[in-house]
């Protein structure tokens, strides 16, 4: 004979059970939030391979190259050229000084040769005139 009281009370209990099961949620209420960053996270793990793969191909192509191309030594000239820039602003301003310093001379040794008389001032617009008094003034 089966115990049918005995199947009876382990039935209840099971759909007892099964009722409390269902009442409570089987997935995590952050399960979906953490399926969407899983999601996420492959993609942009996607993403850096392509990257790091895009990379290490140009890091390769790059250590091909010949170093000594033509734009490479268009940079050496340029950066020779910005190095030596303070020398050129040196010597440029050297040349100014020089410069005024020569008219400066210039000048003196002209009051100098007007002073001894050794001059004659002549007018711009009648060259055949010749002033003798302005000598003395210079």
């Amino acid at each position: 004979s089966l115990p049918i009281s005995q199947l009876r009370h382990a039935w209840q209990e099971l759909s007892d059970e099964l009722e409390s099961l269902k009442k409570v949620a089987l997935v995590h209420p952050d399960f979906d939030g953490w399926q969407r960053d899983m999601k996420k996270r492959k993609q942009v793990f996607r993403v850096v391979e392509k990257r790091l793969k895009e990379r290490r191909r140009l890091a390769r192509e790059l250590a091909n190259r010949d170093t000594k191309t033509a734009i490479w030594k268009k940079r050496v000239e340029i950066k020779s050229l910005l190095e030596d820039r303070s020398q050129v602003e040196r010597l440029v301003a050297d040349v100014a000084r020089t410069e005024a310093h020569a008219r400066l001379a210039a000048r003196r040794f002209g009051e100098q040769i007007g002073l001894c008389g050794l001059t004659k001032v002549i007018s711009v617009e009648d060259p055949q005139t010749i002033d003798v008094g302005m000598a003395v003034v210079l």
